[in-house]
């Protein structure tokens, strides 16, 4: 995907308009279909789970169902990282804080040699690191050429007799 575009995606400026009249800017919800061929994956944003094509050479292919859920799914993808082994993380990491019942967003940041990044519920100054080596210690899935909807009710059924 062209640099510009995947930048305006992550700076959350790819589905803002500018009205001419009043000059507010207002989102544009819409199916969209993001594929990058380097790291061979593709992103469906579909907020009725509806697919309008797909791409037979991606080997990791995605539904999200907003544009939060999108950026993170890139990051995640442009690290090189397993986005169910990312869930099983943030879910892990819900319940180890307390918020089994809670409505609260884990959103990957960043990952290095040493740690992946999450923040907690929306607050750059409430990150959480964990070690990468427990990353490393998840079971791998391999790469999966159907289409999954991979998020917290995923990793939620995958550990449910935990």
């Amino acid at each position: 995907i062209e640099k510009d575009i995947k930048t305006s995606i992550c700076n959350d400026e790819y589905f803002k308009q500018k009205c001419d009249k009043c000059s507010h800017y207002v989102k544009f919800l819409y199916p969209f279909i993001y594929f990058d061929a380097n790291k061979s994956f593709e992103l469906f944003l579909s907020y009725d789970g509806v697919i309008l094509d797909v791409n037979k050479e991606a080997k990791n292919k995605r539904i999200v169902k907003s544009i939060e859920e999108l950026n993170e799914k890139i990051r995640i993808f442009e690290c090189e990282l397993d986005d169910r082994k990312i869930e099983l993380l943030k879910y892990r990491l819900c319940k180890q804080l307390g918020y089994n019942n809670v409505v609260i967003r884990i959103e990957f940041i960043s990952y290095d040699k040493d740690y992946i990044v999450f923040k907690i519920d929306e607050e750059y100054n409430n990150l959480k690191m964990i070690p990468t080596s427990v990353y490393n210690n998840i079971e791998e899935y391999g790469s999966s050429t159907s289409i999954l909807e991979i998020n917290k009710d995923w990793a939620k059924e995958k550990l449910k007799d935990e």
